[in-house]
């Protein structure tokens, strides 16, 4: 079935080693694959931006291993507010569905269905979810730590 793992709502803050509003920039981090020692994206680091974390509200609305969200503010849903009233918002997800990961990202105002393809993460792709890294694999889901400060300066 269709499980969310992440979702993100509100004014996201650029990915990672681009400047390119998330909701534009998704495809780049598909295509790059990620790695295991990207931070939980977005993350507490990103105090400025204003989001809030709407993963269960996103599942509950899921149905049938569906999700259609039709051209309007994402911010009337039942679970979500409006983080940044008058800023540009977007809605990323996180999820998997048949035991793959996939990701994108919609700008407020556009309609979101998943699962969809398009949105598989390519092999070996990971990402950071509560701590925990998970690993895409077209067999069973792996999930790893990532790699702790401490011990990356370990020989």
């Amino acid at each position: 079935g269709l499980v969310i793992l992440r979702s993100v709502y509100g004014r996201l803050p650029p990915l990672p080693g681009s400047t390119t509003p998330m909701a534009t920039a998704s495809a780049r981090r598909r295509s790059s694959g990620g790695l295991a020692t990207e931070p939980e994206f977005p993350g507490e680091e990103w105090g400025e931006e204003r989001f809030i974390l709407v993963t269960a509200p996103v599942q509950y609305l899921a149905e049938d291993s569906k999700l259609q969200l039709f051209n309007s503010s994402k911010a009337g849903l039942p679970g979500f507010c409006d983080p940044c009233p008058g800023e540009e918002k977007a809605l990323y997800v996180l999820y998997r569905f048949k035991g793959l990961l996939h990701e994108v990202c919609v700008r407020d105002n556009s309609a979101l269905t998943i699962p969809l393809m398009r949105d598989k993460l390519p092999e070996f792709a990971t990402r950071i979810v509560n701590g925990q890294a998970l690993v895409q694999s077209s067999s069973a889901p792996r999930f790893e730590r990532p790699p702790s400060a401490s011990s990356q300066g370990r020989t």
